[in-house]
């Protein structure tokens, strides 16, 4: 049986060995979605908020595991409506371990459909070089309907059928005709 989370990790390594630092120092602690600063020091960066709302600071608290805090970004439930109805993502972050050379923030996601990132951060002793973790703060969230976001959606009542029961790499008619 072939095992997702593995295979995610693996996928995150490879495009982290691929990726280089321009030496940004981006910091994800708020979302101003007022913000202007970059186009107004830049000109070559075009200013594409219209919202109206002050900015929206994640209130972070101790998830119960070393050095990991959680959180929740309320986000618009309909882009196009950016102040109409919020939902909530859930969001840790696993905080760089030699704060005083912190570079930034490095958001992380598995992909999906389905999937949260959330776990990318609470497992990031075990995923990230010990460079990338002294340098930086992982940070990980569930989108929209996933994870412990809400609203969550659930479209099936027992995900075991689906992930930890069948052949997935079925090989003869029997297995074929179970597997459909």
């Amino acid at each position: 049986m072939v095992r997702r989370p593995p295979l995610i990790i693996a996928a995150t390594l490879l495009l982290l060995a691929a990726c280089g630092s321009d030496g940004s120092t981006d910091v994800i602690d708020s979302v101003d979605a007022t913000s202007t600063s970059s186009s107004a020091t830049d000109p070559t960066v075009p200013n594409t908020t219209e919202s109206t709302d002050a900015a929206v600071a994640i209130d972070w608290d101790d998830c119960g595991i070393e050095n990991v805090d959680c959180g929740y970004l309320s986000v618009p439930l309909d882009y196009s409506d950016p102040n109409g109805e919020q939902i909530d993502l859930f969001v840790a972050r696993h905080n760089a371990l030699d704060p005083e050379n912190r570079i930034g923030s490095l958001l992380v996601n598995p992909g999906g459909p389905g999937f949260g990132g959330s776990v990318l951060a609470f497992a990031a002793t075990q995923i990230y070089s010990e460079a990338i973790l002294d340098r930086f703060d992982i940070i990980g969230w569930d989108p929209r309907g996933t994870g412990e976001s809400n609203p969550a959606i659930d479209c099936v009542d027992d995900y075991d059928v689906w992930f930890a029961e069948g052949d997935i790499t079925p090989d003869s008619d029997v297995e074929r005709q179970e597997a459909i």
